[in-house]
Protein backbone atom coordinates (compact mmCIF):
# COMPACT_ATOMS: atom_id res chain seq x y z
CA UNK A 1 0.00 0.00 0.00
CA UNK A 2 2.82 2.39 0.83
CA UNK A 3 4.49 1.75 -2.54
CA UNK A 4 1.27 2.70 -4.33
CA UNK A 5 0.98 5.93 -2.32
CA UNK A 6 4.60 6.87 -3.11
CA UNK A 7 4.08 6.03 -6.78
CA UNK A 8 0.92 8.18 -6.94
CA UNK A 9 2.70 11.05 -5.21
CA UNK A 10 5.63 10.93 -7.67
CA UNK A 11 3.21 10.69 -10.60
CA UNK A 12 1.25 13.69 -9.32
CA UNK A 13 4.40 15.79 -8.96
CA UNK A 14 5.60 14.85 -12.44
CA UNK A 15 2.25 15.68 -14.02
CA UNK A 16 1.98 19.02 -12.24
CA UNK A 17 5.47 20.01 -13.36
CA UNK A 18 4.89 19.01 -16.96
CA UNK A 19 1.60 20.86 -17.16
CA UNK A 20 3.31 24.23 -16.86
CA UNK A 21 2.86 25.86 -20.25
CA UNK A 22 6.00 27.16 -21.85
CA UNK A 23 5.55 30.28 -23.93
CA UNK A 24 7.17 30.00 -27.33
CA UNK A 25 7.86 32.77 -29.76
CA UNK A 26 8.16 32.26 -33.48
CA UNK A 27 11.44 33.29 -35.15
CA UNK A 28 9.63 36.10 -37.00
CA UNK A 29 8.15 37.47 -33.75
CA UNK A 30 11.56 37.25 -32.07
CA UNK A 31 13.23 39.14 -34.94
CA UNK A 32 10.55 41.85 -34.78
CA UNK A 33 11.01 42.09 -31.00
CA UNK A 34 14.80 42.49 -31.37
CA UNK A 35 14.40 45.21 -33.99
CA UNK A 36 11.82 46.99 -31.84
CA UNK A 37 14.07 47.13 -28.76
CA UNK A 38 17.31 47.88 -30.61
CA UNK A 39 15.59 50.78 -32.40
CA UNK A 40 15.81 52.57 -29.02
CA UNK A 41 12.51 54.43 -29.21
CA UNK A 42 9.96 52.88 -26.86
CA UNK A 43 8.26 53.39 -23.50
CA UNK A 44 8.03 51.23 -20.40
CA UNK A 45 4.62 51.97 -18.87
CA UNK A 46 4.48 50.75 -15.24
CA UNK A 47 1.26 49.03 -14.18
CA UNK A 48 2.24 47.91 -10.66
CA UNK A 49 4.98 48.55 -8.15
CA UNK A 50 6.49 46.39 -5.45
CA UNK A 51 8.16 48.51 -2.75
CA UNK A 52 10.69 47.12 -0.32
CA UNK A 53 8.65 46.00 2.68
CA UNK A 54 10.28 47.63 5.65
CA UNK A 55 8.58 47.81 9.03
CA UNK A 56 7.98 51.55 8.75
CA UNK A 57 6.50 51.35 5.23
CA UNK A 58 4.24 48.44 6.22
CA UNK A 59 2.91 50.48 9.16
CA UNK A 60 2.11 53.42 6.89
CA UNK A 61 0.54 51.18 4.24
CA UNK A 62 -1.62 49.43 6.84
CA UNK A 63 -3.01 52.76 8.02
CA UNK A 64 -5.34 52.86 4.99
CA UNK A 65 -3.50 55.45 2.92
CA UNK A 66 -3.13 53.24 -0.16
CA UNK A 67 -5.79 52.94 -2.83
CA UNK A 68 -8.22 49.98 -2.64
CA UNK A 69 -6.74 46.73 -3.94
CA UNK A 70 -3.21 47.70 -2.96
CA UNK A 71 -1.17 46.63 0.04
CA UNK A 72 2.36 47.16 1.34
CA UNK A 73 3.78 44.58 -1.06
CA UNK A 74 1.88 45.44 -4.26
CA UNK A 75 0.54 48.80 -5.38
CA UNK A 76 -1.63 49.08 -8.48
CA UNK A 77 -0.63 52.04 -10.65
CA UNK A 78 -3.75 52.12 -12.82
CA UNK A 79 -4.56 55.74 -13.60
CA UNK A 80 -1.17 57.07 -12.47
CA UNK A 81 1.27 58.46 -15.01
CA UNK A 82 4.27 56.16 -14.72
CA UNK A 83 6.74 55.71 -17.55
CA UNK A 84 10.32 55.41 -18.72
CA UNK A 85 10.68 56.74 -22.27
CA UNK A 86 13.71 55.86 -24.36
CA UNK A 87 14.23 58.25 -27.28
CA UNK A 88 17.58 57.57 -28.92
CA UNK A 89 20.25 58.51 -26.37
CA UNK A 90 17.79 60.47 -24.18
CA UNK A 91 15.49 59.30 -21.44
CA UNK A 92 12.42 60.70 -19.72
CA UNK A 93 11.29 59.14 -16.44
CA UNK A 94 8.23 59.71 -14.27
CA UNK A 95 7.64 56.98 -11.70
CA UNK A 96 5.69 57.25 -8.46
CA UNK A 97 7.74 56.25 -5.44
CA UNK A 98 6.47 54.29 -2.45
CA UNK A 99 8.90 53.44 0.31
CA UNK A 100 11.42 54.96 2.68
CA UNK A 101 13.58 57.90 1.81
CA UNK A 102 16.76 57.31 3.78
CA UNK A 103 18.42 60.66 3.07
CA UNK A 104 16.46 63.90 3.03
CA UNK A 105 16.06 65.52 -0.35
CA UNK A 106 15.61 68.92 1.28
CA UNK A 107 12.55 71.02 1.89
CA UNK A 108 10.01 70.71 -0.91
CA UNK A 109 11.90 67.83 -2.53
CA UNK A 110 10.08 65.81 -5.14
CA UNK A 111 8.68 62.51 -3.87
CA UNK A 112 8.31 60.94 -7.32
CA UNK A 113 11.22 59.86 -9.46
CA UNK A 114 11.49 62.40 -12.27
CA UNK A 115 14.34 62.63 -14.71
CA UNK A 116 14.91 64.06 -18.20
CA UNK A 117 18.35 63.77 -19.70
CA UNK A 118 20.97 61.81 -21.58
CA UNK A 119 21.45 58.09 -20.87
CA UNK A 120 24.51 57.35 -18.74
CA UNK A 121 26.26 53.97 -18.48
CA UNK A 122 23.64 52.55 -20.85
CA UNK A 123 24.03 48.84 -21.54
CA UNK A 124 21.75 46.54 -23.48
CA UNK A 125 22.30 42.80 -23.76
CA UNK A 126 20.21 40.03 -25.27
CA UNK A 127 19.97 36.80 -23.27
CA UNK A 128 19.65 34.06 -25.91
CA UNK A 129 18.73 31.38 -23.37
CA UNK A 130 15.75 33.26 -21.91
CA UNK A 131 14.99 35.37 -25.04
CA UNK A 132 14.92 38.62 -23.07
CA UNK A 133 16.71 41.94 -23.24
CA UNK A 134 18.50 43.19 -20.16
CA UNK A 135 18.84 46.96 -20.09
CA UNK A 136 20.73 48.91 -17.46
CA UNK A 137 21.55 52.58 -17.08
CA UNK A 138 22.31 55.24 -14.49
CA UNK A 139 20.56 58.52 -13.75
CA UNK A 140 22.18 61.26 -11.68
CA UNK A 141 20.16 64.15 -10.35
CA UNK A 142 21.62 66.62 -7.86
CA UNK A 143 22.97 64.41 -5.05
CA UNK A 144 20.85 61.35 -5.86
CA UNK A 145 22.01 58.54 -8.16
CA UNK A 146 19.70 55.86 -9.55
CA UNK A 147 20.86 52.52 -10.93
CA UNK A 148 18.14 51.03 -13.11
CA UNK A 149 17.93 47.44 -14.37
CA UNK A 150 15.22 46.29 -16.77
CA UNK A 151 14.19 42.97 -18.26
CA UNK A 152 12.07 43.14 -21.43
CA UNK A 153 10.29 40.04 -22.72
CA UNK A 154 9.11 39.26 -26.30
CA UNK A 155 5.50 39.52 -25.03
CA UNK A 156 6.28 43.24 -24.53
CA UNK A 157 6.04 42.87 -20.77
CA UNK A 158 8.87 44.01 -18.59
CA UNK A 159 10.08 44.65 -15.11
CA UNK A 160 12.27 47.39 -13.75
CA UNK A 161 14.33 47.49 -10.57
CA UNK A 162 15.46 50.87 -9.27
CA UNK A 163 18.21 51.32 -6.68
CA UNK A 164 18.85 54.77 -5.27
CA UNK A 165 21.51 56.31 -3.08
CA UNK A 166 18.81 58.02 -0.98
CA UNK A 167 15.77 55.71 -1.12
CA UNK A 168 14.98 52.07 -0.54
CA UNK A 169 14.85 49.76 -3.56
CA UNK A 170 11.63 49.50 -5.56
CA UNK A 171 10.50 47.28 -8.43
CA UNK A 172 7.95 47.96 -11.18
CA UNK A 173 6.10 45.68 -13.61
CA UNK A 174 4.70 47.04 -16.83
CA UNK A 175 4.29 46.88 -20.56
CA UNK A 176 6.41 48.10 -23.45
CA UNK A 177 4.69 50.42 -25.93
CA UNK A 178 5.47 52.70 -28.84
CA UNK A 179 5.88 56.29 -27.72
CA UNK A 180 3.42 57.44 -30.39
CA UNK A 181 0.75 55.06 -28.97
CA UNK A 182 1.11 56.47 -25.47
CA UNK A 183 1.11 60.10 -26.62
CA UNK A 184 -2.17 59.68 -28.54
CA UNK A 185 -3.88 57.80 -25.71
CA UNK A 186 -3.31 60.63 -23.19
Amino acid sequence: MRKIAVFLMVLLVMLSCSSAKKTTVSPAELAAFKTYIENGSFEFNATATFPLQTHAFTNVANSGLLQPGSNSGHIDLTGNPSYVRFIGDSISVLLPYFGERRVSGGYGANTDIKFDGILSDYEIAYDTIKSIYRISFRMEQNTEVYDVHMAVFPSKNGNLSLNSTQRSTIRYNGIIQDIEDTETSK
